[in-house]
């Protein structure tokens, strides 16, 4: 059976991915300012480039460090259970080989 993560590694995990996330959303928006300050001949543009770079530079390590706290735990060892394949009991392992290993189609 999987274990799962204790909570307090999840959360500091998805709060990396989250805060990562956020940063490269506010980067892109310091990036778009940047290029129509300087294509507008606007003083400035490159305070908003120096914080693009700054931002997307925080955010893209917040991820690595995420993803790199993440595989520091065994592959066994999830943050949360999967929703597009969840966890599966012993019992419902069972009735799953029984119908399809088997041969026998349910539908039929």
């Amino acid at each position: 059976m999987t274990r799962h993560r204790q909570s307090s590694d999840a959360r500091l995990i998805k709060a990396f991915g989250l805060i990562g996330y956020g940063g490269l959303i506010l980067g892109l928006a310091l990036v778009a300012l940047a290029i129509g300050g300087a294509a507008g001949g606007r003083g400035g543009w490159y305070w908003a480039a120096v914080g693009a770079v700054v931002v997307v530079g925080v955010a893209v390590g917040l991820l690595i460090a995420g993803r790199r706290l993440s595989r520091r735990q065994p592959a066994e060892v999830r943050v949360q259970e999967d929703p597009l394949q969840p966890e599966v009991t012993a019992e419902e392992e069972d009735r799953y080989e029984a119908r399809y290993r088997a041969g026998t189609d349910p539908g039929q």
